[in-house]
């Protein structure tokens, strides 16, 4: 085998631009031709982030034409700047050449990379350029491309999730780290949190009963809340609703649309332009809240960041009102108002018909009562008993003792009977 191996791992950069549009993961790719022979590195990679780039790495590198047996093990550092979209980067890199699977041969080299970005089609970023390996003085030059990847993930917080892949007709169990693609849906079920990743770095918090669909640059909410963090983007990335569209270039904030159609945002950072379905516009800054009903957009609110901050976290109801509670919240405690009031009403109707009842029951009764006493009050002779003969002739006879006994006398000083007629008591003798 050749020991002659030129080996060449990236570059990890700086990014000065003030926009993050170049921000994230780039798969590189690097060649370069001697006589007799040709290298391709291939699964090595260029992050760039805001500040600062590292990169470290050990993959296997074939010489075509030669045997699996045959390869170069690379492993290096480097780092970078981006100005405006030119880029320069320096680094070191350190080769092993195998033979027959066996380490024969070990060299560094000094790396040096110049190129340019680019923003292709899509938001896909694409970095080219040339680069060169000096050992001794000796220098070998090849040419690289840096293509952003497009790769966005799911990571797992708690609860469960299902996707429905684009080509599929049945959801799937997802699970951390599963890739989405365009056309692909994400459904979440009660007590979820599931995140979606994307390579610059911007994310998005899903909460519970949520169902969202991949798009070519943004997502359609069909239903659910979702809390959006956007790196600043050369592109709009959308956010479509049934009853609205948000365009956003890099910000923060939550959009919450109900089974009904209506849509929410609170936005905390950043600003975000709002159409509705009229094609009305406008645009909203940091601290403000926006209804978007079937009707057409409703008035802008003040909202509490840090509010609207705690009640995504703590709660699964949509945040209608910048944080202080729900439309579904708000309904259950209506619901429950309601409630009360028509059992309290339930019982007072009860107790007047009880009352009116028992007066009128009352009524009958006294009623009766009265009759029974006037009855009783008022019966007619002839319900008496009739007496018999042998009654009516004893009594006959006590009335006529009795008329007798009222015509006689008595003295009032002895007590002597006398006769009606007397004048002077026959036993004392006194006047009467």
């Amino acid at each position: 085998m050749i020991k002659t191996a030129l080996s060449v791992l990236g570059i990890f950069l700086s990014c000065f631009l003030s926009a993050q549009q170049y921000n994230g993961t780039y798969a590189l790719e690097m060649k370069f031709d001697m006589p007799g022979m040709r290298y391709e590195y291939t699964k090595c990679s260029i992050v760039i982030t805001d500040n600062t780039a590292v990169v470290a790495f050990e993959y296997k590198m074939e010489k075509a034409e030669t045997a699996a047996t045959n390869y170069v093990m690379a492993s290096g550092s480097g780092n970078g700047s981006l100005s405006g979209e030119n880029f320069e980067g320096k680094g070191t890199a350190k080769i092993q050449t195998y033979e027959k699977g066996v380490m024969d041969t070990q060299w560094d080299f000094a790396l040096a990379m110049n190129g340019k970005i680019s923003m292709g089609k899509g938001g896909q970023a694409i970095m080219e350029g040339r680069f060169s390996q000096m050992r001794d003085g000796q220098s070998v030059k090849g040419t690289f491309i840096a293509t952003r990847e497009s790769r966005i993930w799911l990571k797992y917080i708690k609860g469960d999730f299902s996707v429905l892949k684009s080509n599929e007709t049945t959801w799937i169990k997802g699970t951390d780290g599963m890739t989405v693609s365009i056309n692909d849906k994400v459904k979440t079920e009660d007590n979820t949190r599931v995140e979606l990743w994307f390579t610059d770095g911007s994310f998005f918090k899903i909460k519970s009963n949520t169902i969202l669909t991949m798009m070519n640059g943004g997502i359609q909410l069909q239903v659910g809340e979702c809390w959006f963090n956007l790196q600043k983007q050369a592109n709009t990335f959308q956010i479509v609703t049934p009853t609205g569209i948000l365009g956003v270039l890099g910000t923060e904030f939550t959009v919450a649309v109900e089974p009904s159609g209506d849509s929410y945002i609170n936005l905390l950072r950043g600003r975000v332009s709002v159409k509705d379905k009229n094609e009305k516009v406008i645009v909203l800054e940091a601290g403000q809240a926006v209804a978007i009903a079937t009707t057409g957009i409703k008035e802008v609110k003040a909202i509490d960041v840090d509010k609207v901050s705690n009640a995504f976290e703590d709660s699964d109801n949509p945040i209608t009102d910048g944080g202080g509670g729900s439309a579904s919240s708000d309904s259950l405690l209506l619901y429950v108002g309601l409630g009360l009031a028509g059992l309290i009403l339930i019982i007072l109707i009860l107790v007047l018909v009880f009352r009116k009842s028992k007066r009128k029951k009352n009524g009958i009764v006294n009623k009766q009562y009265r009759q029974e006493t006037t009855n009783s009050r008022f019966q007619q002779p002839s319900q008496a008993p009739v007496p018999s003969p042998e009654t009516r002739t004893q009594a006959d006879n006590r009335l006529q003792e009795n008329v007798s006994a009222v015509k006689l006398k008595f003295c009032m000083s002895c007590g002597k009977k006398l006769n009606p007629d007397a004048r002077f008591c026959t036993g004392c003798g006194k006047k009467l």
